[in-house]
C-alpha cells in the first residue's frame, strides 16, 4: 500500500465538514489522495446482510450519478453487504470512494476486503481511519468510526437496514450534523427495510427511489 499521511484537526487538508461536528477526532491516518474539501460527499450505508434488492438498487443510484456530477466522492465503512457495494459500484462507475475504517491499516475488516480496500487506493480512492496501527479491534470501534461516515458527508443514504444496526446510528448521528439523510423505501413486510421504513416514517429521512430524486432534493443540478 501507498505511505499513511496524517490529517491534523487545523491543517487546510483535514475535512472541513467534518471539522463542524464537535466531536470530530483531533487526527486522521490516511491511504491515498482525496480532496473533501472540493468535491461534493455522498455516504452510503447499510446493512451487512443485503440482499439482491441492495445490489440492483445501489448499482442503478450511482449510474445514474454520472448524469449530474462526476466530482461525488462515496463514502463507506468498508463493511460486507452495503458498504462493500457500494465501494465497489463506485469504482465501477468512475466515481472516487473512500473507506472509512475502524481499525488500524494493519487490520483490514473483513480480511476478504482487503483486495478491495488496495483497489480504492488504485482508483483514486483512499482509506480513513482514527486508528494507529496496533490498536486493538474491538466492537466499540465500529459505532466511533460511523461518526466519521456521517460528519464527512453532504448527504447520506441508507439503502437497506433492518430495525436495529450501525445503520441507524449512522443516520441519528447525521441528522444531529444536520446532514440531508435519505433512505430507500421498502415493502411493510421486508425486515431488511424496516430500519429504512422506519426513518423515513418518522421523518428523519427522506423518502427516494432514484438518482434523479435525490439530486433534486440536494440541488445537485447536472454537469
Amino acid at each position: 500500500m501507498k505511505a499513511t499521511h496524517l490529517l491534523y484537526y487545523n491543517n487546510s487538508d483535514y475535512p472541513n465538514k467534518l471539522r463542524e461536528c464537535a466531536d470530530a477526532p483531533s487526527m486522521l491516518y490516511a491511504i491515498g489522495n482525496v480532496d473533501f474539501n472540493n468535491n461534493y460527499v455522498l455516504s452510503i450505508v447499510g446493512t451487512r446482510k443485503s440482499d439482491a434488492n441492495a445490489q440492483r438498487y445501489i448499482d442503478n443510484f450511482i449510474a445514474d450519478l454520472r448524469q449530474y456530477r462526476k466530482d461525488i466522492v462515496i463514502v463507506s465503512g468498508l463493511a460486507s453487504g452495503v458498504d462493500t457495494i457500494a465501494h465497489e459500484t463506485a469504482i465501477k462507475y468512475g466515481f472516487k470512494t473512500v473507506a472509512v475504517m475502524g481499525t488500524g491499516f494493519d487490520h483490514i475488516y473483513p480480511t476478504e476486503n482487503t483486495d478491495l480496500a488496495k483497489r480504492i487506493i488504485d482508483t483514486n480512492g483512499a482509506l480513513l481511519t482514527e486508528y494507529e496501527y496496533g490498536h486493538p479491534i474491538s466492537p466499540d470501534n465500529f459505532p466511533q468510526r460511523n461518526r466519521i461516515v456521517a460528519g464527512l458527508c453532504d448527504a447520506l443514504l441508507v439503502v437497506q437496514s433492518p430495525i436495529r444496526g450501525g445503520s441507524l446510528i449512522t443516520a441519528t448521528l447525521a441528522n444531529s450534523y444536520n446532514r440531508d439523510v435519505f433512505a430507500f423505501p421498502g415493502r411493510p413486510d421486508d425486515e431488511l427495510f424496516a430500519g429504512c421504513n422506519h426513518l423515513i416514517r418518522n421523518n428523519c429521512a427522506a423518502l427516494i427511489t432514484s438518482a434523479e430524486d435525490f439530486a433534486y432534493y440536494v440541488g445537485w443540478n447536472r454537469e
